[in-house]
């Protein structure tokens, strides 16, 4: 893999957890009902988890079971197409 894109993978995971950071330090303090209505509280703990479970890896560079899957069935759609 390019160095680029490698650091550009390791920026991207940071970022991630940044977020998934600040939204557990907001559901900690019980300030996040300043920021998002109420009702959409579910929907935070939900992309909290998917948050921390996607940043070290997308930190590390590597690729879940179900990217690999994803980026096989595009390329091989690209192959079909003649591109």
């Amino acid at each position: 893999m390019n160095s680029s894109v490698r650091f550009h993978t390791y920026i991207r995971g940071i970022i991630l957890l940044g977020y998934a950071l600040l939204l557990l330090k907001l559901f900690l303090t019980f300030n996040l009902q300043y920021f998002i209505a109420p009702r959409m509280n579910g929907y935070l703990y939900f992309a909290l988890g998917i948050f921390l479970l996607l940043g070290p890896f997308r930190s590390s560079g590597e690729h879940l079971p179900m990217q690999r899957l994803i980026l096989v069935i595009v390329k091989d759609m690209n192959c079909r197409e003649g591109r």
